[in-house]
C-alpha cells in the first residue's frame, strides 16, 4: 500500500499540472493510508496501548493489588504503566478529556471500581512525576472495564473473550474512518481547493 501511494504522488509530482493531486487522487491515497492503517494495526502503537490498559487494570483488580504492587511489579519488569503518564498534561493541567468522561461516568454508569481503581494508581504514580496522570487511554480502558462489568449484559466469560480480543482497537479505528470521511465531506460542502505544498519542499531519496 505504501509503495502504491508513493507511486501515486510520484506520477503526480511529475505531471503537466505540477505536484498537485487531483482531487479523486487524494482521495483515493487518503483511503489507502487508512487500509494500510488497518493492516498494521497490531504493530501501531497507540491501540496497543489500550488494550493493554484493559488488561493490567482488570488483572490487577481480579487479583486485588494495591496501586503500589501494580506499579512497581511492571517497574520490576521493564514496563511502563499503560494509560498513565503524558507528554504535555499535568497534576496541575489536566486532560480536559479525561475530566469529562470521568464526570459522565460518575453521572450514568452503574458502576465504576476500575475508574476508581486507575484514579488511586494515578495518585501513587503522581508522588513519582507531576506529569503520571492518569491519560485518555488508561480512562477510556477503566470505563471500557466498568461498562462491562456493571452494565449487568455480561458474563464473566464474555467479558474476558472481549478484551481477549481486542474490540477497543475498534474505537482507534473508528475515530481515524470518522475523520477521513469529515474530512473530504467538509472540503467539498466548502468547495475548498486541496492544500498546495510547495514541490521543492517535499524530498524524494533513493
Amino acid at each position: 500500500m505504501v509503495l502504491i501511494a508513493h507511486q501515486c504522488c510520484s506520477a503526480a509530482s511529475r505531471s503537466r499540472q505540477g505536484c498537485w493531486l487531483s482531487g479523486h487522487l487524494y482521495v483515493c491515497l487518503r483511503l489507502l493510508c487508512n487500509i494500510h492503517m488497518l493492516l498494521t494495526l497490531k504493530l501501531r502503537r497507540s491501540p496497543l496501548l489500550l488494550v493493554t490498559a484493559i488488561r493490567c487494570f482488570k488483572d490487577a483488580v481480579d487479583k486485588g493489588l494495591d496501586p503500589m504492587s501494580f506499579v512497581e511489579g511492571l517497574k520490576k519488569q521493564g514496563k511502563r504503566v499503560p494509560g498513565i503518564g503524558h507528554r504535555i498534561k499535568s497534576k496541575d493541567n489536566r486532560d480536559k478529556r479525561v475530566e469529562l468522561l470521568q464526570g459522565y461516568a460518575r453521572k450514568f454508569f452503574p458502576g465504576h471500581k476500575y475508574l476508581d481503581y486507575a484514579l488511586t494508581v494515578e495518585e501513587y504514580t503522581l508522588q513519582k512525576a507531576a506529569n503520571l496522570v492518569l491519560n485518555v487511554d488508561g480512562c477510556i480502558a477503566a470505563l471500557f472495564l466498568d461498562l462491562l462489568g456493571s452494565s449487568g449484559g455480561f458474563s464473566q466469560k464474555e467479558m474476558d473473550d472481549i478484551i481477549a480480543v481486542g474490540y477497543l482497537n475498534g474505537l482507534f479505528v473508528l475515530a481515524r474512518s470518522i475523520g477521513l470521511i469529515g474530512h473530504t465531506l467538509d472540503q467539498k460542502r466548502l468547495q475548498q481547493p486541496l492544500y498546495r505544498h510547495p514541490w521543492e519542499d517535499v524530498l524524494y531519496t533513493k
